[in-house]
């Protein structure tokens, strides 16, 4: 037994009374509809958005289906010169041609529109705006203007905006412990909160906190994903970057994290990074999506990574490297975590938007973001386990030669000596794929399968007896 039914339910059982349909035709019932039920309904990229007094909120994509059905089955019709008195049905046949003709009058074309867009026709410019649920805040003027359904942007903060609450201690203690080795690292966490909040990704940036188990990593995705709000956030795994309908969670939301970012042997570790630089890049996405069309767009995704150590993605022209803003956290409190924590913080999220907000301001009038004081943290990125095994252990020369499998077998040993993790079910083949892709100058013999070329072990040490 139905123990819910349509929002619109009670309205529509006032208005059969009131305001019966003038014909049986699709396009009467579907202005009546958008008339008195969605009046501000949006059909872009085919999605449905519907206004919210605040701002565009996505519909479920059988959403206007259901309330066709809920308002108008047996929905009284006056026909002919007698005024006689008919009902609706809502007949496959009928509910598909008002539903043609509701997508065609509330149709955003995707070519001419991105949002965070106007509707109105002004030309104004949006990367200055901040949406929260009392007003659009115009960073430029320093104003809040009330909510309008002029503006359509689908993500709206889940808080109104007041700029006289201040007051965070806990969030401040937190920030003074994990960040007492870098106060520049501070400063960009702060920036990076406020560039999350807005429309604007011309900085073309994902940041990378990299650190140990406990170190603080979790407690700041978490605060950021509740300062935008759970409609606006996504929790993607890094693997999915690089699937088939991986990105199409990204839609609409404009901030993801990924809490661990690593990769294993079985990932396409290309395609993942193919698509992190497009999508920090502001290119067009044609995105797959099950059963429905690709999606076509820019998404306004911003992505935080996270992880106990750098992705082991391919990068051989750095291109990915100069994305990265980094952050490393360096104390892990194992055995000394505040369980009371993330509550206490929760109850701050309103200065901490306030805290946000100055760092936006701040990136927005230096116009670059502000820079770690730890002056070997792009060392994480070149430095990576199989560069300091070959440093450590190997020689490079074009006359050099050495057994792949003597090769990969003291570099797992090397990993054990030095607890580095490796990805998850490497292989030989896998292992010559990352040696020949941060050595070029190292290849497989073409006469002996078994063999490099290029490198060989160093002898191990003398003893001094």
């Amino acid at each position: 037994m139905r123990t819910f039914e349509n929002p619109f339910a009670g309205k529509a059982r006032e208005l059969r009374g009131k305001s019966p349909l003038v014909g049986k035709a699709h396009g009467i019932v579907a202005k009546h509809y958008l008339t008195h039920f969605r009046p501000h309904l949006v059909y872009f990229n085919d999605e449905y958005y519907d206004w919210t007094g605040s701002g565009y909120q996505l519909l479920d994509p059988r959403q206007v289906h259901a309330d066709l059905v809920a308002i108008y089955d047996g929905y009284p019709v006056v026909v002919g010169e007698g005024l006689e008195r008919a009902a609706w049905a809502a007949s496959p046949t009928n509910l598909a041609g008002v539903i043609s003709i509701v997508n065609g009058t509330c149709l955003l074309s995707r070519t001419d529109h991105q949002p965070p867009c106007w509707l109105d026709g002004r030309q104004g410019a949006t990367d200055n705006l901040v949406v929260f649920k009392n007003g659009v805040l115009d960073l430029d003027a320093g104003t809040l203007i009330p909510p309008t359904e002029a503006l359509f942007c689908t993500n709206v903060l889940p808080f109104d905006y007041d700029p006289s609450v201040t007051e965070m201690p806990y969030f401040k203690a937190f920030l003074d412990q994990v960040f007492a080795h870098d106060a520049g690292a501070q400063n960009l966490l702060q920036e990076w909160f406020g560039y999350n909040l807005g429309t604007d990704t011309s900085h073309q940036k994902l940041l990378l906190i990299v650190g140990p188990r406990r170190s603080g990593k979790g407690t700041i995705g978490r605060l950021l994903q509740s300062l935008v709000g759970p409609a606006n956030a996504v929790a993607p795994k890094l693997r999915q970057f690089g699937q088939n309908f991986g990105l199409q969670q990204l839609i609409g939301k404009s901030v993801a994290i990924v809490y661990e970012a690593r990769t294993s042997s079985r990932d396409d570790r290309y395609a993942i990074a193919e698509n992190l630089l497009s999508i920090v890049g502001e290119d067009p996405q044609s995105i797959d999506r099950k059963n429905k069309t690709a999606w076509q767009g820019k998404l306004n995704t911003r992505i935080t990574l996270m992880s106990n150590e750098v992705p082991d993605l391919p990068d051989g022209a750095k291109a990915l490297e100069a994305r990265y803003l980094i952050i490393r956290l360096q104390e892990s409190f194992v055995g000394r975590e505040n369980r009371e924590l993330g509550a206490k913080l929760t109850a701050e999220l309103p200065a901490i938007m306030n805290w946000a907000l100055a760092g936006l301001r701040r990136l927005r009038d230096v116009g670059s973001f502000s820079q770690s004081d730890d002056a070997d943290i792009r060392e994480l990125i070149s430095e990576t386990p199989l560069k300091q095994f070959v440093a450590e252990r190997c020689h490079l020369s074009p006359d050099a030669r050495c057994d792949k499998s003597e090769l990969f077998r003291e570099f797992r040993q090397w990993a054990a000596e030095n607890n580095v993790p490796l990805s998850m079910g490497m292989q030989l083949q896998h292992f010559s794929r990352r040696l020949f892709e941060e050595f070029p100058e190292v290849s497989g013999a073409k006469n002996l399968k078994s063999e490099y070329r290029g490198i060989q072990l160093l002898p191990p040490p003398k003893l001094p007896f």
